[in-house]
């Protein structure tokens, strides 16, 4: 009895490993311009419209644009840009990459705030580039 406990509890924690690395592997979706990666609370169409979004401005050359669900008490949306180390100190492209989130996200994340920070080289960076409400949305 107890060994068929056992065993019915292996698969089910087999079954849930599975279940979850495929649902990771779908939050990734490769267009035409690059790699989009999304979290749970944002769907596919966004993740897509924010990469297009982003490649029509010229700020998506292929890089990783990651978007999810940020898990703080207010849930907001935080949108992050990867970018190499030797574009991390580029005032000019950080400056783009806000104003154009400023134009983006409230159209992909209506009434929500979002939050715009950085990969660099792999590594979140620490600041916020942006905290973009829909109280201060263009």
């Amino acid at each position: 009895m107890f060994t068929d406990f056992l065993v019915a509890l292996t698969i089910a924690l087999v079954t849930g490993s599975l279940l979850s690395v495929r649902t990771a592997h779908d939050r990734r979706v490769e267009v035409a311009h690059g790699v989009v990666q999304y979290a749970h609370g944002v769907s596919r169409q966004q993740a897509i419209q924010l990469a297009d979004a982003y490649r029509e401005t010229g700020v998506f050359n292929g890089q990783f644009i990651t978007v999810r669900l940020a898990r703080n008490e207010a849930r907001q949306k935080e949108l992050y840009y990867a970018v190499t180390r030797e574009h991390a100190d580029n005032a000019e492209l950080m400056t783009q990459i806000v104003h154009i989130s400023e134009q983006v996200a409230p159209t992909v994340f209506p009434g929500e705030t979002v939050l715009v920070r950085t990969i660099v080289d792999g590594t979140v960076s620490d600041g916020v580039l942006a905290r973009i409400s829909p109280e201060t949305a263009p």
